[in-house]
């Protein structure tokens, strides 16, 4: 499998994720192909994860945030950031946000 499979199926389990707004489904994508932890590029995000072949890479960040007001109890918002990256230069991303479920 390459790098490009590897990316893709990262696309597809955080999409299916949103749709069932359910975050096990990525953590278990990110074990189930040896991501490795690894700290977030962009100071927002909480969680990094990585996978790497050769000069090339998979990158995730996740962070999450709280989006009750006052007086109104909401979900958090779970947002995740997937980076393709060849030889240092990033060729794809994708940013999916969703909210858990109640």
């Amino acid at each position: 499998m390459d790098i490009s499979e590897i990316y893709d199926l990262c696309v597809q389990s955080v999409e299916e994720a949103e749709r069932k707004q359910d975050n096990d489904i990525v953590r278990e994508f990110l074990t189930k192909h040896s991501f490795s932890e690894c700290p977030p590029k962009d100071e927002k995000f909480a969680h990094g994860h990585d996978r790497e072949i050769g000069p090339d890479r998979v990158f995730v960040q996740y962070r999450s945030y709280d989006t009750s007001q006052a007086f109104s109890i909401r979900p958090d918002m779970n947002v995740y950031l997937l980076k393709l990256v060849r030889n240092g230069v990033v060729v794809s991303q994708e940013e999916v946000r969703f909210l858990d479920q109640y």
